[in-house]
């Protein structure tokens, strides 16, 4: 019997150091800081002795830091769990760092499930250690039982095949600025084999008894729905698993061919990420989908599982929608680019706000908001009349245009549209909607508010950036002119 039991374990850990393998190409060769994300039950338990045990016959291969994140969610269930986990990597002799949270107190402050929410706080957890200690990987305990639950899960939401290839072997994770490398090496040994490892080696792992609430969806997927799929086949968690498997192999393949299209479509600033829209366009349905995907999850590296729904919405709609796919996740569709943006905070939505009435001084610098305005006035050189163009830039970093002063009413003001607003464009006799001016030199909606209107009495003067008005053109009669330019501030 002992000797069946020591095969056993050898077992078991020769598919954790194959698992490790594949997670590094560097094991054998480095000694690898890993950290070991440990919650006492009998997965994470089994992979803290196994990796204590395999560093003991290869000392040189790893240096072990355990992990532990009380959630607080059963009180003082939650810290005999933490006690029992401090004292495990006390008695390996293994550094570890501990971290308590009220999970639900945060979750009740919170949009999102406590899941997630958990999810999210535990790793936030490991990376600020990784950050720490500049470890090479963060090492979790998901078994194939685990997978087979996240594929189903991702499947129910509705998730497109990035969804279905479930969670990775290995993979970079990014929360709260913190980057670490995530490796999964039990992704092929079921929660039957740890139970089994933990029983040859007596352990005693800690049971959470909220792995029994079907409120949670993934215990509601372990212990209603597969055993309801296994009574119709009852090999369909390795069915599920080859179908992931294949899905994986063929979603490597789209990856390729999204970021290809991605890199050459899109253009990168800050929080902002313009996709070329009529190039886009050209795509195969397939690949525009996982290049919104791809956007979505490069502005927020947080994110995952995007709903068709939520992609399909931006597929669908027309010219001049905004929309919100996630909470802080701004798409605009504007007539050649569809723009994808982090929402401001709200210090930057009160730095944003509407232009109401402020006056221009008459001659020198006037500071508006994020603008710095000139104003100068000159006398006309006969040999160098300021000319206009029909078609301005809307790049409003910097722009200037100049005004007969004789047919300028004092004071003049800056502000944002209002209801009602007509114009008089260059080269027209009669005034239109700034409404059907915006509409007709393709300025997206999104812009329109922000745009800086001159005005000059009751008359509009200058659609800053984009038009001058006709009635105070500069004419051959013209003595004097006045010339305004505004300057974007960093």
């Amino acid at each position: 019997m002992a000797k069946k039991k020591e095969q056993y374990t050898s077992s078991f850990e020769n598919k954790i150091i194959h698992g490790i393998k594949k997670c590094s190409n560097d094991y054998g060769k480095i000694n690898l800081k890993l950290i070991l994300g440990v919650s006492g039950g009998p997965d994470s338990l089994s992979l803290l002795y196994s990796m204590h045990r395999i560093s003991k016959l290869y000392p040189k291969y790893f240096t072990l830091y355990g992990a532990h994140m009380n959630h607080s969610l059963r009180g003082f269930e939650s810290d005999q769990d933490a006690e029992f986990v401090i004292s495990t990597f006390k008695d390996l002799r293994i550094p570890y760092y501990i971290k308590n949270l009220d999970s639900k107190k945060i979750h009740d402050l919170q949009k999102g499930s406590l899941e997630e929410i958990m999810r999210q706080n535990r790793y936030s957890f490991f990376g600020e250690i990784s950050k720490d200690i500049n470890a090479d990987m963060v090492v979790t305990a998901h078994t194939y039982d685990d997978q087979i639950e996240t594929i189903l899960m991702n499947f129910i939401r509705g998730s497109g095949l990035n969804g279905l290839t479930g969670m990775q072997q290995i993979s970079e994770k990014t929360f709260q600025n913190n980057s670490f490398i995530l490796a999964r090496p039990m992704l092929k040994i079921s929660s039957e084999e740890t139970n089994t490892y933990c029983k040859h080696l007596k352990l005693s792992p800690r049971f959470d008894q909220t792995n029994h609430l079907t409120r949670f969806t993934r215990n509601k997927i372990r212990h209603e729905i597969i055993p309801s799929l296994s009574k119709i086949n009852p090999g369909i968690k390795k069915n599920i698993m080859n179908l992931s498997e294949i899905i994986n192999d063929e979603y490597e393949y789209i990856k390729e061919i999204t970021n290809e299209n991605f890199i050459s479509l899109s253009k990168i600033n800050s929080n902002v990420i313009e996709i070329c829209r009529p190039d886009f366009e050209k795509l195969h349905l397939n690949i525009r989908r996982n290049i919104i995907r791809k956007t979505i999850e490069n502005l927020n590296p947080q994110f995952k599982n995007l709903q068709k729904i939520n992609i399909e919405e931006i597929l669908n709609s027309k010219t001049g929608t905004k929309l919100q796919p996630i909470e802080n996740i701004v798409v605009y569709i504007d007539k050649n680019a569809l723009i994808f943006k982090n929402t401001p905070h709200k210090s930057q939505v009160e730095k944003n706000k509407l232009l109401n009435y402020k006056e221009i001084s008459k001659q020198g610098i006037t500071k508006i908001q994020d603008w710095t305005i000139e104003v100068s006035q000159h006398k006309i050189n006969p040999s160098n009349i300021p000319k206009y163009e029909l078609n301005k830039s809307t790049d409003l970093s910097f722009v200037e245009e100049n005004f007969d002063l004789d047919k300028i009413q004092f004071p003049i003001y800056v502000r944002s549209r209002q209801p009602g607003d007509r114009f008089q464009p260059l080269g027209m006799k009669s005034t239109k909607k700034l409404q059907d001016f915006f509409v007709d030199n393709g300025i997206p909606k999104r812009l329109r508010d922000s745009i800086p209107i001159v005005v000059s009495g009751e008359k509009l003067l200058w659609i800053v950036g984009h038009q001058t008005s006709n009635w105070s053109k500069i004419t051959k009669d013209t003595t004097k002119f006045l010339k305004i330019t505004f300057l974007k501030n960093n």
